[in-house]
């Protein structure tokens, strides 16, 4: 929209949350106008990343809060917090916080009232499971979590976590009555097909890490498209406590007797879900046996090579 170019002060990459801002307003005043406002669930999230292999126009980290002890994990939202000494640490494909957080926002009104700011850690995977509790499907939902040993997942078997408990308690009586106090037990981050991090409530563990092109003061990979977020591993893993430390700048003492507790759980979790999912061939990180067999649009015939010569040369149109 020609009347978002030029208004943020954070040049196009501004302009373009500008836009987003907008269309989002479009879209709420349309359910407005039909009257269907309070009965609409609508979840807004971003992209993970930034980029910042892209420099200037990759995006950039945000803060996170550091919560007092006591700190209910779902409170008002104008309760003063801490911010984070830094911003987050990471990037876009990596395990690094900035790598993963990003802003999670759920409007409905006809069920949860607005004002409220939730601190535990969810995740995109928990949308479907809560729509489907909702939607009166909650009865028949199966969670990997509740896998017997050695079960592997499959169809009908849910990452994510039911959060309308979370969402429909208040203060800290969710500390009480939700898995004691985050809604999942061990959240598993992913470097490509094998996990890289785990989060376990308060606690997050690397195994491993990127390694930077220019040290940990630029945090990107220039000679490559995108970091690889293997490159360190990490025996014992980097242990951080996500509440004092969300930039994760201070790795505590894994090794400590302790944290010996918390490490062995993450251990023993991380093991159970990857001994349950089944390996399969990647549709995504494998070329075709073709490079004519790539898919592009706009450049050449399909199968010609002109049309592979495209998709070598990022110079399809899609």
């Amino acid at each position: 929209m020609d009347a978002n170019v030029g208004k943020s002060a954070h040049g196009a990459y501004g302009d373009n949350v500008e836009e987003m801002d907008w269309s989002v307003g479009v879209v709420l005043d349309k359910l407005e106008a039909l009257g269907d406002r309070d009965d609409t669930i609508v979840y807004f999230a971003s992209d993970n990343g930034p980029f910042r292999e892209e420099l200037e126009e990759g995006g950039s980290c945000g803060y996170a809060p550091v919560l007092p002890e006591g700190t209910a994990l779902v409170d008002r939202a104008d309760r003063p917090l801490t911010r984070a000494a830094m911003p987050l640490r990471g990037a876009k494909a990596q395990t690094w916080d900035c790598g993963l957080r990003v802003p999670g926002i759920l409007a409905y009104p006809a069920r949860w009232p607005g004002g409220r700011a939730v601190h535990a850690a969810t995740s995109a995977l928990d949308l479907l499971p809560t729509v489907l509790r909702l939607a009166g499907a909650g009865d028949t939902l199966r969670f990997a979590r509740d896998l017997a040993p050695g079960e592997h997942a499959g169809p009908g078997v849910l990452d994510g976590r039911d959060l309308t408990p979370l969402l429909d308690g208040t203060g800290a009586d969710v500390d009480v009555k939700y898995f004691g106090a985050e809604p999942h037990d061990f959240l598993f981050h992913y470097c490509a097909a094998a996990v890289s991090a785990v989060r376990h409530g308060r606690w997050k563990a690397h195994f491993t890490t990127s390694v930077w092109d220019d040290g940990d003061d630029e945090q990107t990979c220039k000679r490559n498209v995108i970091c690889n977020c293997h490159g360190h591993v990490h025996e014992p893993p980097l242990l951080f406590d996500m509440y004092r430390d969300p930039a994760e700048l201070a790795p505590l003492d894994a090794a400590a007797p302790a944290h010996a507790a918390v490490v062995a759980a993450i251990r023993a979790a991380k093991a159970r879900h990857e001994a349950s999912v089944a390996p399969v061939p990647s549709q995504t990180e494998r070329l075709p046996s073709k490079l004519t067999d790539l898919p592009c649009c706009g450049v050449g015939a399909e199968g010609s090579w002109a049309h592979a010569w495209a998709v070598l040369t990022n110079g399809c149109g899609c």
